[in-house]
Order: C-alpha cells, then sequence, then structure tokens
C-alpha cells in the first residue's frame, strides 16, 4: 500500500459508517520536515525527530525543496480522495510554524515546551529566522493541497497556546497572517485552529480567515461574542463521546 493509497483509505474509512459534510486529508503535521533533512520516527509514545535544532546555524542547514517534487504522494492523495468523493469537501492541512518549531527544537513531544521557548527568548534573531522559514514551507504546502483538489484548508497552532500573550502575538498570529493572506488568492475557506485559544481571542481576529476552530475549554458563545465575523467550529471534549449516548446527544 502506497502513502497515498494510506491516506485516502484513511479519509473515506468514516464516511463508511458516518453521514459527514467534509473529509480531512490524513498526513501528520511532521511530513513536511523531512525533505528538509529531518528523519522522523513514531515510535509508543510520540514522534520523535533524528535531529534538532539546537543552534542558530542548525536553522541555516534546513534543506529547501519543492514539494511536488518531495511531497508527490500527499498531493497524489488528495487527487485520489477527490476522486472517490467528487461531490464531497475535503480539508487539507499543515502544522503552525510554531508547532513545528517546537518539534524542531525540542526533537520530540513536551508538556511544556520550555527548551523552545528558552532557544526563542535566547536567540530571537534566529527565532525569527526558523518561523518565518517555516511559514515559507507551510504556505508552499498548503497552497500544493489547494492546488491539488482540496477545497479548504486548516492550520493547527497545537502547541501555540503555551505561550505568553506577546510571544503568541510574534510567534503565531504574525506568521499564521503571513501563510492566510498568501493564500487568499485561492479563494477557499481558510480554518484557524489555536488549541487553548481563551486567552488570545482579543488578538487572534487580526487573523484574516474565514473560520475558527475552538478548543473545548473556552465557552462558545464567548468566541462567538468576540469574533461574530467567523463561523465557528469545534468546541466538543473528545472525551465525552465515551459517554452514553443520549448524554453525547
Amino acid at each position: 500500500e502506497s502513502e497515498a493509497e494510506k491516506q485516502e483509505r484513511i479519509a473515506l474509512a468514516g464516511l463508511r459508517f458516518l453521514r459527514l459534510f467534509a473529509a480531512i486529508l490524513f498526513s501528520d503535521i511532521l511530513v513536511p520536515l523531512e525533505p528538509r533533512g529531518v528523519g522522523i520516527s513514531f515510535p509508543e509514545g510520540g514522534p520523535v525527530l533524528s535531529s534538532q535544532i539546537t543552534s542558530p546555524a542548525d536553522i541555516d542547514r534546513l534543506q529547501t525543496y519543492d514539494i511536488a517534487t518531495h511531497l508527490p504522494y500527499v498531493l497524489d492523495g488528495v487527487r485520489a480522495i477527490k476522486k472517490r468523493l467528487p461531490d464531497l469537501p475535503v480539508i487539507g492541512f499543515a502544522g503552525s510554524p510554531f508547532t513545528l518549531a517546537c518539534y524542531l527544537i525540542e526533537g520530540k513531544g513536551s508538556r511544556d515546551f520550555d527548551k523552545v521557548k528558552q532557544f526563542m527568548h535566547r536567540h530571537p534573531e534566529a527565532a525569527n529566522q526558523l518561523i518565518n522559514v517555516l511559514a515559507d514551507v507551510m504556505t508552499a504546502y498548503l497552497a500544493a493541497q489547494l492546488d491539488a483538489g482540496v477545497d479548504a484548508v486548516q492550520l493547527f497552532c497545537s502547541w501555540d497556546g503555551i505561550l505568553s500573550k506577546d510571544d503568541f502575538y510574534d510567534w503565531s498570529v504574525r506568521p499564521a497572517r503571513r501563510i492566510f493572506d498568501a493564500l487568499k488568492a485561492h479563494q477557499a475557506p481558510r480554518i484557524l485552529f489555536v488549541n487553548n485559544i481563551a486567552p488570545y481571542l482579543d488578538i487572534v481576529g487580526e487573523v484574516d480567515c474565514e473560520v475558527l476552530s475552538v478548543d473545548y475549554r473556552v465557552d462558545l458563545g464567548e468566541v462567538a461574542r468576540a469574533l461574530p465575523h467567523r463561523a465557528l467550529q469545534g468546541n466538543l471534549d473528545p472525551s465525552v463521546l465515551f459517554a452514553p449516548r443520549l448524554e453525547v446527544r
């Protein structure tokens, strides 16, 4: 089974049992790091990267690459899903620059990514360089998915919610604006997901996007009042799905 076939199979699996309004491409957020010379393995307990950024010089060694040449299976997966489901919207996605920086510097998952924040404050120029490099890569990655046929794109700020408010603006809002502004010409919905969005409601609205995907820690009505011109998605604690059916409903 090829990687593209695997992506197609996983994207379609839920549709066999559920009547859904969209399908999402299955591709780990760390995939775009591999062509930049970073090996990734997935042992029990989470992803592990073969090399880490430990100094500013390491950022210069990140290799540039062409998305279509080095990640063809992602785009082939999109085309295969759209061929099977021509009338069902498909959502493509990518990790945020800061979230990817977390894994590049830490080398694996972490509860607080203190090492990452220390690096970013100790080397502010390098931190800015890293965020900009990753923003450019994610822009190209999402643009390639749109060109391949996805109907919307989502940026996952999975770890951005660990940041102070000022750092969140610099390392999350600013690059998200850069990415989504570059994708606006595609005229496809742009979805921003921020895990732990509550502290940042007054500044996350600066990101030009059509949809906000929010976590379960915030009141949905509060988000709607703070950002009335955004469609909202999410907000369900996944553990609720283990409750009895009536409680879930």
